[in-house]
């Protein structure tokens, strides 16, 4: 009992739950973007899988970390299109679209991945690069926080960062007014001169960057065996952050136009 006390109260353990913490911020800010923009997406893990994809494949063959994130960020796109797409110019089912790119994500990506490099599930014999980690000058050296908050990939610190960036992005931009006017109350934005879908497309396509980052984080920055089942909690824990519904309003409370 006191050694699991003394590893649950470790500043390796501490260490950990930040690191882990990554794509679980990242996909949670967008997830908060697209459905404050009205629109519940299911289909993160497809995303993410497809993202953490291209990201190794694109770092793999070029050997440049940032033509990794850019490969994945066009693969994520690419799924958020399709996403898009289907549900708001063909008005398919959100949770079918939803469940179909995640099925095509497990799948796909292991095919592709057994088609280029012939493994199943793992990209052990690709030479993909690793984003590279922060040890804060200072900080490093006080005891207990220093390895807690120093030595962590860049991605980390982004990611809390994000935070703040989302919440100025939805609260204080003209872009954010958009969106959550579009979620709120389509007709009324409609009515003054909005675009709807446009609106929605956009925030759908563009929002999740942290997305897919967050997936290449976790193939970049994990284990690599560990690397596809934290993509699915991942994207299974942002999806629940997408679909929670609000706190019953007080007896008497106006909503807000």
């Amino acid at each position: 009992m006191n050694m699991i006390l003394e590893n649950i109260f470790s500043a390796q353990f501490v260490y950990s739950i930040l690191r882990m913490a990554t794509p679980l911020v990242l996909s949670a800010m967008a997830a908060l973007i697209t459905k404050k923009a009205g629109v519940m997406c299911i289909a993160f893990e497809g995303m993410m899988l497809f993202g953490a994809l291209g990201g190794v494949i694109g770092s793999a063959f070029t050997q440049n970390v940032f033509a990794g994130v850019l490969t994945g960020i066009l693969f994520g796109v690419a799924v958020a299109f399709i996403f898009a797409y289907f549900v708001l110019v063909l008005h398919a089912n959100t949770v079918l679209t939803g469940l179909a790119l995640n099925t095509l994500g497990s799948g796909g990506t292991v095919f592709i991945l057994y088609v280029i490099c012939g493994d199943k599930g793992t990209s052990t014999s690709l030479n993909s690069l690793v984003l590279p980690s922060v040890n804060i000058p200072l900080v490093e050296q006080i005891p207990v926080l220093g390895p807690i908050l120093s030595g962590h990939n860049v991605m980390t610190y982004l990611a809390f960062l994000a935070v703040i960036v989302t919440y100025l992005f939805i609260n204080k931009t003209s872009m954010g007014l958009r969106i959550r006017s579009v979620g709120e109350n389509p007709q009324a934005a409609e009515s003054v001169g909005i675009k709807v879908v446009r609106t929605r497309f956009t925030a759908r396509c563009r929002a999740p960057l942290g997305n897919w980052v967050s997936s290449m984080t976790v193939c970049w920055a994990s284990r690599r065996e560990e690397a596809s089942a934290v993509v699915t909690t991942t994207a299974r824990s942002a999806a629940q952050v997408a679909s929670r519904k609000p706190l019953p309003r007080p007896a008497g409370a106006s909503r807000r136009q």
